[in-house]
Parts: C-alpha cells; structure tokens; sequence
C-alpha cells in the first residue's frame, strides 16, 4: 500500500509539473513564426526573425515607413505613404500585412521598453553582427545590424528598426525607430522613405 501511494503522489508531481509548464510558456509560434517573451512590463512578445527572414541571422526585408511590400529603390521620389496617423494603422503595417493576424510592428513606447528593460551585447552570430537583447526573465533576441538603405546606398554595421509611430515631428516625412551602434541605443526620427527592417511584436 505504501508503495501505491509514493506512486500516485509521484504521478501528480509529474502531472502538476507539465500543467505549469503549459501555463507558463516563454515562447511558441503563432501564423509560423517563432517569439519570445522577455519577460517585459507590457507582455510584448517579439518575434525571433524580421519580415521577410527565415532565421535569426538573416537580415529579412526592407520597407519604407507605411509601406508593405519591399522594393529596391528607397528615395521621395519613390515614396508612396502620404497619410499622417499618430499610429500606423493594420492595413499599413508591414508585420501584419506580411505575417498575418495578431502580428504588428512595435510601438516606440514598446521600443524604449526594450531599450529600458533589457541588456545588451554586441556579438556576432555565425559571422553575422548584431546586438543580443536579454530580457528580466533571461530569454534573448538578437537583432542584426543590417543597416539602412537610402537612395540605394547600403550602411552598416548600425541597425535600425522601424516602429509604427509618427516622429515627433507630426509629419509622415519622418518616423521614429529603433538604432543601435556600436555607442548607443535609442529611438530617433528617421526619413519615412528610407528602407529598414521590421522586427514585429505579439500581440
């Protein structure tokens, strides 16, 4: 009987241990793309690739702000977002249109976030460089250096990322992203009609 009950007692450890584990996930895939969750005030879950990648280590597409097909030629002259919304709405997003429901593009509140809550590193990942973003909880992302084209020049190693907010400007000629070098992190107004990779965010 005593060896019944240290059974039954170890099969509900087990048990109580799998249901917490399902309750508590630090990361999945939602419409096929992987995200992670660094554990941040918001409950943002930022996606482990940009559009149009399929690893980490690629540098993915590039899109003018508002814009959600990438093209070759960034410049005015080829810009086609003229609307001025405080916030990017869905249909205008590139991470939503490209990777479907529930996917979008990172507020600059979610984009200071990251720069507030986490830590950085400069590294390179098989050859290719970047920045490793860990979080309060200790999950990681790590964002590629890939630079930003404009007028079809291609400038590295600093990266940059758009969010779906307007600059402080007020205007759609400018939007606020995310850049890193390799001396600072921070958010800044940047030509709406540059190309730059997106890294979206749950939910």
């Amino acid at each position: 009987m005593k060896k019944i009950q240290l059974l039954l007692a170890a099969i509900i450890v087990v048990f109580a241990s799998c249901e917490q584990k399902v309750q508590l996930p630090s990361s999945g895939t939602h419409n096929g793309h992987e995200y992670v969750d660094l554990g941040l005030p918001s409950g943002a879950l930022w996606a482990t690739c940009n559009v149009g990648a399929d690893a980490p280590t690629e540098y993915g597409d590039y899109f003018a702000w508002g814009e959600t097909e990438t093209k070759r030629a960034f410049s005015e002259e080829t810009y086609t977002f003229y609307l001025s919304p405080d916030v990017l709405i869905l249909p205008y997003d590139a991470a939503a249109v490209n990777w479907g429901e529930g996917w979008r593009m990172p507020s600059k509140k979610e984009a200071n976030e990251l720069c507030d809550e986490c830590t950085f590193v400069r590294k390179k990942i098989n050859g290719v460089a970047g920045l490793l973003i860990t979080g309060p909880n200790g999950n990681s992302i790590f964002l590629l250096a890939a630079g930003i084209v404009d007028d079809l020049v291609h400038s590295e190693p600093c990266g940059y990322y758009w969010s779906s907010s307007i600059s402080t400007f007020g205007q759609s000629s400018y939007a606020q992203g995310l850049r890193f070098s390799s001396g600072a992190t921070d958010i800044l107004n940047i030509p709406s009609s540059d190309g730059l990779t997106i890294r979206p965010v749950l939910p």
